[in-house]
């Protein structure tokens, strides 16, 4: 799960794909097409349906439940989605111990962390699974790199508010592109007190360019740096957002939450670099935990996913309290 490699590099054919689609187009358009094109590939994240990857705790059948276990949807806006959710009590607890939001990457759904969802339900925390806009069940046509995707967190939470749940402490597990939602969502919502982050990107003006140069360098050839800087900028305008606004640094020093940030010695897709970065933009409040011999995709898997769940669980454990 590439979940942070834009334009769902865990798809290396589509990528290419629509990489050589953006390089003709390019070439035979005039340049304000070609940079139109650019901007929807950007933005672009369309529902998934792959296989699970259910990761720890998967093999337990169904999620077990108290008072909740099931689907339920959120409206969100603007611009106006609906989210689907998935909420699981713990059972076997008289009262949460606190409700932790588990969220995916890129080109991925609420299924994907039913595992890691019910984990956490096994360990005292009402774990509620989101289908962030444009993935899974949920609507939504684009994108926006944690931006649009940390303000329907807030209404989830209020939704879940309404209907009598109290959800503080708040925590936030989220890979990739949910861990970059995660962090802005803390800094916008004072009641995240703990936020566990996998393999997370420090702002969209620095994942596209890396991901472009990692995926298509060719692109270089017809596409300047500020043909790409305006193709990001009329990314934000198309999907109804700043892409200034999408800075996962900013968002981590603008909180107070405690923040435990994973990455993989050897991820390419989004490299260790963007990881230290958050960790000291987030000095003070923050933990920064390698993986060795661990890539975006093999971190939430095997015995390396069970070392993250483990210890983001001990993260919890700590800060919502």
């Amino acid at each position: 799960m590439r979940s942070a490699a834009v334009f769902g590099a865990n798809n290396p054919l589509v990528l290419r794909c629509r990489f050589n689609l953006v390089l003709v187009l390019s070439l035979v358009l005039p340049a304000g097409c070609g940079r139109h094109w650019l901007a929807e590939a950007i933005v672009t994240v369309p529902h998934t349906s792959g296989p699970s990857d259910p990761g720890p705790g998967a093999a337990e059948q169904p999620p077990r439940g108290r008072k909740i276990d099931g689907s339920m949807r959120v409206t969100v806006g603007p611009p106006t989605a609906s989210l689907s959710l998935r909420v699981v009590e713990p059972d076997t607890f008289p009262v949460p111990r606190g409700t932790i939001l588990v969220l995916h990457g890129l080109w991925s759904r609420k299924q994907h962390m039913a595992g890691r969802g019910r984990w956490f339900a096994d360990h005292g925390y009402r774990a509620v699974l989101v289908d962030l806009r444009g993935h899974g069940a949920s609507s939504g046509r684009w994108g926006s790199f944690g931006v649009l995707e940390s303000r329907d967190l807030v209404q989830v939470l209020d939704a879940l508010e309404a209907d009598g749940i109290r959800v503080e402490p708040v925590g936030v597990f989220g890979p990739s592109w949910g861990g970059a939602a995660a962090l802005q969502l803390a800094a916008i919502d004072p009641r995240v007190r703990a936020v566990v982050t996998v393999s997370t990107f420090t702002s969209m003006r620095e994942i596209v360019p890396l991901n472009i140069d990692r995926y298509a360098p060719w692109l270089g050839v017809v596409i300047s740096d500020i043909q790409l800087a305006a193709a990001i900028d009329q990314a934000g305008r198309l999907a109804g957002f700043d892409p200034d606004d999408a800075d996962s640094l900013r968002a981590a020093a603008a909180t107070d939450a405690q923040i435990l940030f994973v990455h993989g010695a050897d991820d390419a897709n989004v490299p260790l670099d963007h990881g230290r970065a958050l960790y000291r933009r987030a000095a003070g409040h923050s933990e920064l935990l390698i993986i060795r011999d661990a890539d975006h995709r093999s971190i939430m898997r095997g015995e390396k996913g069970q070392l993250v769940i483990e210890r983001a669980t001990a993260w919890f454990d700590r800060w919502l309290e």
